[in-house]
């Protein structure tokens, strides 16, 4: 058996049963676990319950920040070992900071900012994940831990190997007390993205830190709002108290700190072809429509063949991992488009609708054109229909059977300064839209 919805309700008991927590706090915990269960659920569906897959599943765990389960997952799945560190400050005073993180929720109305954006004040990150390294709040309950698993193994379930990956990866968090009421803050707001809760095990803390918890949680790429069928999404909206959207659903980019420059002094326009990431495992489990949206490549040698003969368009690979790549159009050394697009003078081009480059096109008034391969696409939700129409009207989204009049159109926009500018007026109007 590789399905561990059997450990479910024994983790929602456990959580539920902790005196020490909110009810709030209880939802947030429950919520947690059960996600990181349907992330391995997923992988041992995928790979087998092997000693092999275990072991390979470990490894990553040990080179992931913070030991996360889900990271692990998402790493093995996108085929890299991300480098990232979660910043652990050890030698910080943890009293100093105690005290600086009070004068912080202060100043700040009790409200946590998680996220680095030029529009919200403190950057609190580092800080805070310092104080929750260095937490002398809780206490953990060995006993606690070795009857939940003593009840767990007495399950029928054959792979002892596996209930021990879980007992060694499952955050100690979930075993721990309180050591005394006083110390605890009343109430705190969190800005954050949902998936920080879920991913990074010492972040856990806040929700024993505080006697009162709102996560204020945000759309942090692609996909959001767009499919039928999004767990990710799902999961995300279910530990928030309040969910933020980009657009259409609201304004602006909120959470992310992107800042595209002009440092790239050449004067031409050129057309940048992003290029879109690979459909894995995990996509097709969390958002399979987006998953069969991204196995449609049949346009992809179509835009290569027509548009290839531009000397102007470059194509630049998915920051991660991409399944195809052009055989006629350059390919940028680059990857992503952060450093490297130039507000005033690029035109993108997308091949798909899952791309968080789209929301900094939008953002910041790059002119951009979307081309797909045919409509109708499946298990899209009836108000991103709406949308797409609504780019469509404004020559914005195309399709592969009008490729001929589509190189025509980023022609002009390629030598037609005024063509460029209307193009950006469509944007600025589309923003403004709300579904």
């Amino acid at each position: 058996m590789s399905d561990l919805d059997f450990l479910k309700p024994f983790l929602r008991d456990h959580v539920l049963e902790k005196g020490s927590l909110s009810n709030e706090g209880k939802r947030h915990l429950t919520l947690v676990y059960s996600y990181w269960l349907k992330l391995l659920s997923i992988y041992f569906n995928d790979v087998g319950v092997t000693s092999r897959s275990i072991k390979v599943l470990k490894e990553t765990i040990k080179e992931s920040p913070d030991n996360s389960v889900p990271y692990a997952i998402h790493a093995f799945y996108n085929q890299s070992r991300r480098s990232a560190e979660i910043n652990k400050k050890k030698k910080l005073n943890f009293f100093f900071a105690l005290l600086l993180l009070r004068v912080i929720l202060f100043l700040n109305d009790n409200k946590i900012y998680l996220i680095k954006t030029k529009k919200i004040p403190f950057l609190l990150s580092s800080l805070f994940m310092a104080i929750l390294n260095r937490s002398q709040f809780l206490e953990i309950n060995e006993k606690d831990k070795k009857e939940f698993f003593k009840k767990v193994k007495k399950q029928e379930f054959s792979n002892k190997e596996m209930i021990q990956l879980l007992e060694d990866c499952i955050p100690r968090q979930i075993f721990s007390e309180r050591k005394s009421k006083e110390e605890f803050f009343e109430k705190v707001e969190v800005h954050c993205y949902p998936d920080s809760m879920f991913h990074a095990r010492e972040i856990l803390n806040f929700i024993f830190y505080f006697k009162e918890l709102k996560i204020i949680g945000y759309q942090h790429g692609a996909n959001y709002g767009v499919w039928n069928e999004n767990h990710f999404e799902n999961w995300e909206k279910r530990i928030s108290n309040r969910f933020i959207y980009w657009y259409p659903f609201s304004e602006g980019f909120y959470g992310r700190g992107e800042i595209l420059n002009n440092e790239n002094k050449l004067d031409n326009k050129r057309i940048l072809w992003i290029g879109r990431r690979k459909p894995n495992n995990l996509i097709k489990n969390m958002i399979p429509s987006a998953y069969t949206h991204l196995k449609e490549i049949e346009h992809l040698e179509k835009i290569d063949d027509i548009f290839s003969k531009e000397k102007n368009l470059l194509y630049l690979p998915h920051p991660n991992t991409s399944s195809w790549v052009p055989k006629k159009t350059s390919i940028s050394a680059e990857k992503g488009i952060v450093r490297f697009v130039r507000p005033g003078k690029d035109i993108l081009l997308f091949d798909n609708i899952c791309e968080t480059s789209l929301y900094l096109a939008l953002e910041y008034n790059v002119p951009f054109f979307i081309i797909l391969n045919a409509p109708p696409i499946d298990g899209m939700t009836v108000s991103y229909q709406k949308y797409l129409e609504i780019l469509r009207d404004n020559q914005l989204l195309f399709y592969a059977s009008e490729l001929e009049r589509v190189k025509l159109f980023a022609t002009s926009l390629l030598e037609s300064e005024k063509f460029y500018e209307e193009q950006q007026q469509r944007i600025v109007k589309i923003k403004k839209l709300r579904l």
